[in-house]
Parts: C-alpha cells; sequence; structure tokens
C-alpha cells in the first residue's frame, strides 16, 4: 500500500510543528484553521461607532375597526392599514362566500358554466 510522504510544517496560526498529509495544509488542526479565520474576520470588520441616544419614537396608537368578514372589533395599527379581516380564517371564509355567489376575486361577476 502507497502512503504519501508527511512533510513537516510549522502552523501559520500557533507555529506548532506538525506533519502535514498535503503539500498546501498550512494549519496543524481545524481547531487552529477556525481561529485563524476568526482573527481575520475581526480584523476585516469595521469597528463599531456609538451613536448618540435614539429619540424615543412617538407612540402608536391603535385604532378600533370592524373586521369585513364577521363584524368583530379588531385594534388596527398604523403599519397595518391594509388589513380587513381579524384573523386568516375569517379572510378564507370570505373568499369562498364570494367564490360560491360567483363573484371572482377582482369583484367582477362570471358565468358559472
Amino acid at each position: 500500500m502507497y502512503q504519501e510522504p508527511k512533510l513537516k510544517r510549522y502552523c501559520c496560526q500557533c507555529g506548532e510543528p506538525f506533519m502535514a498529509r498535503r503539500k498546501s495544509a498550512i494549519y496543524c488542526s481545524p481547531a487552529c484553521r477556525v481561529a485563524a479565520f476568526r482573527t481575520a474576520q475581526n480584523a476585516r470588520a469595521k469597528p463599531k461607532v456609538r451613536s448618540k441616544k435614539k429619540q424615543p419614537t412617538e407612540v402608536e396608537i391603535p385604532e378600533l375597526v370592524t373586521c369585513i368578514g364577521c363584524d368583530t372589533q379588531m385594534w388596527l395599527y398604523k403599519h397595518n392599514k391594509q388589513r380587513l379581516y381579524c384573523s386568516s380564517a375569517c379572510k378564507q371564509r370570505a373568499y369562498r362566500a364570494r367564490k360560491d355567489r360567483g363573484v371572482n376575486v377582482w369583484g367582477m361577476y362570471h358565468a358559472h358554466s
């Protein structure tokens, strides 16, 4: 059975001698390889600049609205203005009712064949 000759090398991370199995080996262990990668990442990382304290944002006051599917009261926040139904189940129920009446998604009637 053929065995490749092992090369004596020095680890680029810790400096310890080791017997390399490949010509391209530069680290003695996976731990040294990971440590070298992490130190390179930290060196390349941009230094974090601490900004001034953020001013508190305006408190969002919800609006009380009615679900168009089941007439349940629900709170509607400013970031969620498109919400018309109180839940996914209610939305699906309304869609199926429209579908049964012959109204398509866009609100136009179509003939059943």
